[in-house]
């Protein structure tokens, strides 16, 4: 493991265990009795989350790649839970946590009859425990979790495509910081796939 790979997980590991704080819809009283995280701390857990699905979602797709065309892959920060105060009603005043998704869709010959096999190789061979499978049509979508990443593979039979998708967990914002990391909910970074 890389010592990046390893300093991504230790700072989701912080996520996982509350030391950043509890979204909201924790349960009653909670997410205002967690200890609030620094806006250090905050951008670290923000962007270790990044560079993990980033990185997962390169890793999904790299064995397809020899097989494929890159027909996108993109990755951007999506709010959780917006923060509307009176005040500022109806506009948006900031996300109170966010989280990063990032997918790659792949022009691929896909076999109806292996897809799920395919997908779920996919993720376990990523070290993913596969959850969830939705077989289709239009798509046989497998689905799997590791930590704070949820992950996905679609294999659209009918269109000879693939999307391989992951997503972390919401990392609460700091007031101070919702203005301004909301804005980066509307900013998108393409991936490069080797």
């Amino acid at each position: 493991m890389s010592a990046g790979r390893a300093r991504a997980l230790a700072a989701l590991a912080l996520i996982g265990t509350g030391a950043l704080g509890g979204c909201r819809g924790d349960d009653a009283g909670q997410a205002d009795a967690a200890p609030r995280a620094t806006r250090t701390e905050t951008e670290a857990a923000l962007t270790a989350q990044r560079d993990v699905v980033r990185t997962t979602v390169e890793g999904l797709a790299a064995p397809l790649l020899p097989e494929s065309t890159v027909e996108d892959a993109a990755g951007r920060w999506t709010g959780c839970t917006e923060d509307r105060d009176a005040t500022s009603w109806p506009e948006r005043s900031g996300f109170a946590d966010l989280s990063y998704a990032a997918s790659a869709t792949l022009l691929t010959p896909v076999d109806p009859a292996t897809a799920q096999t395919r997908g779920e190789r996919l993720l376990e061979g990523a070290g993913f425990t596969v959850q969830r499978v939705v077989p289709g049509p239009p798509s046989v979508q497998v689905f799997g979790v590791q930590g704070d990443v949820q992950a996905s593979v679609a294999f659209f039979t009918e269109s000879d495509r693939v999307t391989v998708a992951a997503r972390g967990t919401c990392v609460p914002l700091p007031e101070q910081m919702r203005e301004e990391w909301s804005v980066k909910a509307d900013e998108e970074a393409r991936i490069r796939l080797r």
